[in-house]
């Protein structure tokens, strides 16, 4: 865990961070994001003492960084930044190599480490002898992932290193990051000022604003119900629909008026189809709401008695959604069975709505609709 006790720093009259206190979780990527000079590189610097501290405490797994000798602390948490810091007169192997130096590793391991990180990070043998000049702004990038890595250190910090990349190589790099640390579990601290970034790779967002700490939480938390206006604001108001799998059931089924009970006769769920849209309806426990089955005319006509109870003749679908099942599994369902709604249950089977092809038309074009033009 690390920790962030009060944290400030202020240069001259300008406090820069505010009294921040954050718990950062081990082995998970957290970003941190705002606006140009908000604080959020001088936030990361602090965690590994470029930059001290006017007032408070950081601590990685209760031990006070002030305690520990700079350069230490430094060669225990890996950096990776925008120009990826290589030195240019230096060979990849070089680059690596040195690393391995500053750790005391034994010389006799070098060739077998820098093969290992270099196949992990994606890149090729046949690289290690080239100059950074000679590979391109992913392949740099990838270097110094690489070396950040390389002495397998359980703190990685990033500091926008993706941002001066052209939008594919910077997608395909948020993947390689993705695969390393699914491979390496690693506690990540990624500053970012792109929001798109920031929901792919995070498990956690730390939202900063003028020094402080709007808003902390997962990527879903946040999309899903954003604390302030300003938050809104900067997150955008429909940009949940750039994550469809952060939709939920929940959030786009309808209530249905199509309820019957299991001992209603048919001849009752006759009627009721008579005078609603749909030809179909939901049977539901009155005392408990638990769902039971469905009944539509088709099966209601092929019976010779309208006095049985709809609870002899209803058939259990195919598929019924959850609560919390997500809007792509929700359409790949409705796809592949060909069906024209969902019934949506909680946990305890309890009936809680309907999702039909005109629900999910209206949800999918909610995200084009201004909410506050009248209508």
């Amino acid at each position: 865990m690390i920790t962030l006790e009060r944290v400030r720093k202020q240069y001259g009259d300008n406090e820069v961070l505010h009294s921040i206190s954050l718990s950062l979780p081990l082995g998970e990527i957290i970003s941190i994001i705002g606006r140009s000079g908000c604080g959020k590189t001088t936030l990361l610097k602090t965690i590994n003492r470029l930059i001290p501290l006017t007032s408070g405490k950081i601590l990685i797994n209760g031990q006070d960084i002030q305690s520990m000798n700079p350069v230490t602390l430094r060669r225990k948490i890996g950096y990776v930044i925008q120009q990826t810091g290589l030195f240019p007169h230096m060979t990849i192997y070089e680059n690596l190599a040195t690393v391995l130096q500053l750790q005391q590793t034994p010389k006799a391991e070098y060739a077998r480490l820098i093969q290992e990180i270099v196949d992990k990070v994606g890149l090729t043998q046949k690289l290690l002898p080239r100059y950074p000049a000679e590979l391109s702004g992913g392949q740099q990038q990838r270097v110094g992932v690489a070396r950040a890595l390389i002495t397998n250190p359980e703190l990685i910090l990033m500091d926008e290193p993706f941002s001066a990349l052209d939008p594919i190589t910077r997608a395909s790099l948020q993947d390689e990051i993705l695969r390393l640390q699914k491979m390496l579990h690693k506690t990540i601290v990624f500053v970012t000022h792109d929001m798109d970034e920031a929901i792919k790779i995070s498990d956690h967002i730390c939202l900063m604003r003028n020094g402080h700490v709007e808003t902390f939480g997962t990527p879903e938390m946040i999309l899903r119900h954003p604390s302030t206006p300003y938050v809104e604001n900067f997150i955008g108001r429909h940009r949940i629909w750039n994550s469809p799998e952060f939709i939920k059931a929940e959030d786009i089924m309808i209530s249905a008026t199509n309820l019957c009970y299991p001992q209603d006769s048919l001849l009752r769920c006759m009627n009721k189809i008579q005078n609603i849209a749909q030809d179909y309806l939901i049977v539901v426990d009155p005392d408990t709401n638990k769902f039971r089955g469905l009944i539509n005319v088709r099966l209601i006509r092929k019976q010779k008695n309208l006095n049985l109870p709809a609870v002899d003749i209803m058939q259990q679908p195919v598929a019924t959604a959850k609560m919390q099942d997500s809007l792509p599994f929700i359409l790949s369902t409705v796809k592949k069975l060909h069906r024209p709604y969902m019934v949506v249950l909680d946990d305890q089977s309890s009936f809680q709505g309907l999702i039909t092809q005109s629900s999910l038309v209206a949800a999918l074009g909610r995200q084009y609709v201004d909410e506050t033009e009248a209508i």
